[in-house]
C-alpha cells in the first residue's frame, strides 16, 4: 500500500487543516471534531483549491462559487454525484497520519 506521510496528528487540531504534495497533486487533510480525510484539494465544479475554502461542522464550502460538500462522504451539498470529492483514506499510525494513495 502506497502512503504519503502528512504529519503529527496532534499538530492538526480539530476545524483545522493543511496541504500535502504526492507527485505533484495537492491533497487537503483536515481534521473534523477529531476524524481525519483527505480530499484532492480541488472542488470538482471549478477546480479551486478547497483548502482556501472554509469548515464549519461536517461541512466543507469552496472559497470560489461557494459549494459545499460533506467531508465524511466527499458528496456534494445538495448530493449531486457528478460533484463529489476524490477522497482519500487516512490512516494513524503511531501518532503520525498517513494519507493512503494505492495498493
Amino acid at each position: 500500500m502506497s502512503r504519503l506521510h502528512a504529519g503529527a496528528a496532534a499538530a492538526l487540531a480539530p476545524g483545522t487543516w493543511k496541504v500535502v504534495v504526492a507527485n505533484g497533486v495537492p491533497i487537503v487533510v483536515l481534521n473534523c471534531e477529531g476524524t481525519w480525510y483527505a480530499f484532492l484539494d480541488r472542488c470538482p465544479h471549478a477546480a479551486a483549491p478547497l483548502s482556501l475554502g472554509r469548515l464549519r461542522g461536517d461541512e466543507l464550502t469552496c472559497a470560489r462559487h461557494g459549494w459545499s460538500f460533506d467531508v465524511t462522504t466527499g458528496a456534494s451539498i445538495p448530493n449531486n454525484p457528478a460533484f463529489g470529492l476524490k477522497q482519500f483514506p487516512v490512516v494513524v499510525d503511531g501518532g503520525e497520519l498517513f494519507i493512503v494513495l494505492g495498493p
